[in-house]
This record gives C-alpha cells, structure tokens and sequence, in this order.
C-alpha cells in the first residue's frame, strides 16, 4: 500500500511538472506586481554587515552582478512566488542549494565571507563561512553529488573545490581551459554532479568530468554578445530530466534550449525589465524533489 501511494503521488508530481513547465514556456512568466508599486517588499534584517559592494564589484565570476537587494523569484506557472530583500543593494548573490532541502536560495558576499539564507524572506543569514581570497572568483556547484552545492575557487585556470560549506584547504584542486575563458557550471550529462563548460564567443566546450583532456561536447548557440544562464528547464518527456541546458537573454527576452545543441531555440519568454539582473535557480521545489521542477527565473532589482 506505501510502495502504491509513493509512486502515485510521484506520477501526479511528475505530471504537474510537465504541465507547469508548459505553462511557464507557452505563456511566458508574468512580471512582478512590485514593478507598477503594488507589492511592499520587506526590509531586510540585521546580520549582514554594511557594505557598498567594492569587495566584489569588479569579479566576474559564477554569481550575480547588477545592483540592489530586492529580489522577486518566479514559480514554474510563471507567477511572482516569493519577493523579498536580502543582504546589501551592492556586491555579488550567489544561488545554491546551501542545506539539502531541494531549493535554491541565496548567499551573499563580502570579500571572502558569505552570508548564506536559506528561505525566501528577509532576515538574519542562517549560515556565514569563508572560504578563499577576497578577489577571487567564486562558482557554485554540486561537486560530488550529494545533492548540496558548494564553493569552488577559481585562479587563472586552477579551481579549488570545496564540497563541504566550510573554509579551510580545498577538497580537490583541478585545472580547465584558458585563463580568459567564461566558466559556467552544470550537470551536463544528469549524472547528479555539476562540472564545467568553457564559453568563448558562442561555442560551448562541456566536460563531463574534471580530468582535462578535450571537452566532451561542443556546441554553438546564440551570439557571442549574448548573456547566457544554465538550468534544467524541463527538457525531459514529463518535466526536468536532470541535464543542465543553455537559455540566452537579449534584452528582456529569453531563448531556451531543452538539450545541449545548438540551432533555434525551443521556448521563448519575455521577463521582467531590460534593466533587471537575472537570477536563476529551483525556487519551486514541489515539495517532493528538485528533479521534478523546473529551474525558472528570478530579477534582481535595486
């Protein structure tokens, strides 16, 4: 009778999943209500130590850019889920599930500290470490695939991976690709792992491990100007199928791809304002696992 219950409310979620998912990309996600005044997002609470964001203006790394620390995340109806202000209105936010809980939430950083929250509400940080230097650049990623993403330092072309959330010498040091190169992170192959892809213009060099060599798969999607984010968008028969994929964003408008390739894009949407910062990440959870929702977007808004 368990076994029986189990897989039917598994059918049922993975069902609602593939109808959200459609939902989302057929009708595109509504704008948030904050953007005509309507919503009172509240004030964030102490925690954070002040700070204008000069530690990490200037990185260019795996976390978000842009200015103020309003947020407004959207479920896979495309409906504003959560809107609230988090950290300071400037620095870097990083996005990661920090606590095994299925959902995406922020970190945000002062030099080498990060000021972790796991809910989607203003409020004292549940969790603060340090990890690396003060300039370095930071990416964010399940590593060993125990379902809790963690930090990964890069230097030039030498990444020291953490895959627990405490300081200290890193787990495992590799090396990838070229020091100008852009790093985007995912879990390429849906083994349960994120590794990384190097982006030069618009052609994509994935790898599937960390043992260098040549890349597993190279693609080319989009333009070389295009702003480019990486989630699993719901490219599998009844919803999210575990593959990290390729979305790209030109002004408010977005182009997903459901697989690693290139050509046309599967799903367009318009989102928000040309001037927000995107943010991407499972907001949604479903309340069963991440597997069975969506990544969708998120705007970061001063």
């Amino acid at each position: 009778m368990t076994t029986e219950r189990t897989f039917s409310t598994y059918r049922m979620a993975r069902t609602a999943a593939a109808l959200a998912v459609g939902a989302l990309l057929a009708g595109g996600l509504a704008v948030p209500a904050s953007a005509s005044g309507s919503t009172t997002v509240p004030t964030a609470q102490p925690g954070i130590p002040a700070d204008d964001g000069s530690s990490t203006r200037d990185i260019d790394d795996g976390g978000i850019g842009g200015t103020g620390n309003e947020f407004h995340l959207a479920d896979f109806f495309g409906n504003t889920q959560y809107s609230f202000r988090y950290g300071n209105p400037g620095g870097r936010f990083y996005v990661g599930d920090w606590d095994w809980d299925s959902f995406d939430s922020l970190a945000y950083r002062i030099g080498s500290t990060f000021y972790i929250r796991n809910s989607y509400t203003a409020g004292r940080p549940h969790e603060v470490l340090s990890y690396g230097r003060p300039g370095d650049r930071i990416y964010v990623g399940d590593w060993d695939g125990d379902g809790k993403d963690t930090l990964a330092v890069r230097r030039g072309v030498e990444y020291h991976i953490k895959n627990s959330l405490t300081g200290g010498p890193a787990d495992a040091v590799v090396y990838y690709g070229r020091a100008g190169d852009d790093v985007l992170v995912g879990d390429w192959d849906g083994d349960g792992k994120d590794t990384f892809a190097v982006r030069r213009g618009n052609t994509y060099h994935i790898s599937n491990t960390f043992d260098g060599g040549d890349a597993d798969k190279v693609v080319t999607y989009g333009r070389a100007g295009d702003e480019v984010y990486v989630g699993d968008w719901g490219g599998g028969p009844w919803g999210p199928d575990g593959i990290s994929t390729l979305a790209v964003r030109r002004g408010k408008t977005y182009y997903f791809k459901d697989r690693i390739a290139g050509g046309d894009a599967d799903h367009v949407v318009t989102y928000g304002r040309e001037s927000d910062t995107t943010v991407v990440g499972n907001w949604y959870g479903a309340g069963v696992d991440d597997s069975l929702t969506p990544d969708t977007l998120g705007i970061r808004r001063p």
